[in-house]
């Protein structure tokens, strides 16, 4: 995929590299013409935004037609996340021109409509480039706060190129304002994250930038370190207008320290550089700086030259400062020849665009003034407007609280209801189950009395046979005896089982489930101690002894694993 990437850019470049110079709808059409039918909107867009990144420093008259182009495609294909990043590289073209009217009416575009569609990366990008021209405005404060506000915003994305970007912004506002070291620090930050995700135009910002410092701060060596890593750089990713300057930076450190030769390479690797891209105040600079070096060489015949091509670039298009550093360099060989005539001429040209520039300054002063009135005019009415959605916010917010708090006061009340629904009918089925046990109770008493009787009749009889003569009468008679006492036992225990299992269903299932071990005469103990029967009444009813029944107890808690417990049997035996 990268591949097919790679060879999608280098077709792109191939083939708007014959049509630069074509019309603004020839161009856009070519774009779309120039792929094959696989690829995407989205990969087309891609590309562009390649190409800008790599055109917008260098050729900017071309970088501004194919952002234009961009915007127009995304546009047409609804995709409005591509429109804010053509609008935002719009921004940055514009404002590489110092156009920043323009490059403010877009940033300030995408900074509105990506905060409107949630869109965090995009509204973050515009707030750097609204952060630059603050900063070339002197409005040092709001630069400081836009950066920061973006850099929190690519934090919380993770966006480590972001936040690259807008550290290097911050870095630059400190540099603006010649405080070295705190460039630096930002700066040397920018450089390290931009290495780590191996981006080549941050890597190569953040040398010249850390160069820019070392080399205000009077460390040269580090300077030039710096800087020649990133030439390196600039080559590879093609950035001549970014080569030249370091060249012509080197050029200028070593005319300082005196290494005239090298001085002299230097400057000519940047001026056939800034020649290549037409760059014509770079050139006019580079003409200045050779009139220099020529200067101090004593060779003022050349230095007086390559003053007049200075000066000439400046006079053919109405570059006022070119026009105004050259005469400056012009006046001053003329002096150091002797021609005063001439230096007197170039003198009062000197002055009179000095007053020129001095009035062009105030000019610019004057518009940045009123764009910063009405970009802070802008900022109050996107306030208010934050501020009314806030509201609406917090409305909608505090609805919904209130409808969730009445939900649950009715759940809790209906919650209520069942448990209270739920105690009622608890205290029935306890009164049903009492009144229940209460009448098995009874039975069981009834079946006492009625053991009782057939207890004593079965003695009368045994009396009987003691008194009778004959031996055949006595065995029926204690034959009929024993045949009572074992009906009487047998019938009372099925009746009692039969009424027990009425009332406790499933007592002995669920007690046999986790104690199979226990045995017939220890089952019907449970079920008496069930029924909350002392050992008095169980020893009535089933004709053992009391001494007996103690001992059955203590075999039956042994049994329920609760020997060393305080349990009582009864209330432990209500749980099955």
């Amino acid at each position: 995929m990268k591949l097919k990437k790679n060879i999608l850019v280098i077709s792109l470049v191939l083939f708007w590299a014959f049509i630069a110079n074509a019309r603004h709808l020839d161009l856009c059409d070519s774009i779309e013409q120039s792929h094959p039918p696989s690829f995407t909107t989205e990969q087309k867009l891609d590309a562009v935004f390649h190409i800008l990144d790599s055109l917008y420093t260098s050729y900017p008259e071309k970088s501004i037609a194919y952002a234009e182009c961009a915007l127009q495609c995304a546009t047409d294909n609804k995709d409005e996340k591509a429109k804010l990043k053509a609008m935002n590289k719009m921004a940055q073209i514009y404002w590489q021109q110092t156009d920043f009217k323009l490059s403010l009416d877009y940033a300030n575009k995408a900074k509105v409509k990506s905060y409107e569609l949630g869109f965090q990366e995009e509204y973050a990008n515009s707030l750097l480039v609204i952060s630059q021209i603050y900063s070339d405005l002197g409005d040092y404060d709001k630069s400081s706060e836009m950066s920061f506000e973006a850099l929190k915003l690519f934090e919380e994305l993770n966006n480590r190129k972001g936040i690259s970007s807008a550290l290097y912004r911050v870095g630059n506002i400190y540099f603006e304002q010649e405080k070295w070291q705190k460039s630096l620090e930002y700066n040397q930050q920018s450089l390290v994250i931009s290495r780590e995700i191996n981006d080549k135009i941050g890597i190569s910002r953040g040398l010249n930038n850390v160069a820019a410092d070392y080399g205000n701060m009077g460390e040269l060596e580090n300077f030039e370190k710096h800087i020649r890593k990133a030439i390196v750089i600039n080559k590879q990713t093609g950035r001549k207008l970014w080569e030249g300057i370091n060249y012509f930076n080197l050029g200028i450190m070593s005319r300082e320290r005196k290494s005239f030769d090298t001085a002299f390479y230097y400057y000519k690797k940047a001026e056939s550089l800034f020649i290549e891209i037409n760059n014509i105040p770079k050139r006019s600079a580079i003409n200045s700086h050779f009139s220099k070096y020529y200067e101090d060489l004593g060779d003022f015949n050349k230095s007086l030259l390559f003053a007049q091509k200075a000066y000439q670039l400046g006079v053919d298009n109405h570059l006022k400062r070119s026009i105004y550093l050259s005469a400056m360099r012009q006046h001053s060989v003329y002096q150091k020849m002797g021609n005063v005539d001439s230096a007197y001429k170039y003198s009062q040209i000197q002055y009179q665009l000095k007053d020129s520039l001095d009035l062009e300054k105030s000019m610019n002063r004057l518009l940045q003034l009123e764009l910063l009135y009405e970009f802070e005019k802008q900022e109050q009415l996107r306030e208010i407007e934050k501020e009314r959605i806030q509201f609406q916010y917090t409305i909608t917010a505090v609805l919904i609280i209130s409808f969730f708090v009445l939900i649950i006061i009715v759940l809790v009340a209906r919650h209520r209801i069942k448990v209270k629904n739920a105690i009622i009918k608890r205290k029935e089925l306890e009164g049903e189950l009492e009144s229940k046990n209460k009448e098995l109770t009874s039975n069981v008493m009834g079946l006492m009395r009625k053991n009782e009787i057939l207890s004593e009749l079965a003695s009368k009889l045994m009396k009987v046979r003691d008194d009778a003569v004959k031996e055949d009468t006595k065995m029926a008679i204690q034959r009929i005896a024993k045949e009572i006492e074992q009906s009487t036992d047998k019938e009372i225990w099925e009746e009692f089982e039969v009424r027990f299992k009425q009332v406790h269903t499933g007592f002995y299932e669920n007690l046999l489930k986790v104690y199979p071990e226990l045995s017939p005469s220890e089952q019907r103990l449970c079920a008496f101690l069930r029924l909350n029967m002392t050992t008095k009444e169980i020893s009535e009813l089933t004709g053992q002894r009391t001494s007996s029944l103690e001992i059955a107890r203590s075999r039956l808690r042994k049994k329920l694993g609760i020997t060393n417990t305080k349990e009582n049997l009864s209330s432990f035996l209500s749980k099955f």
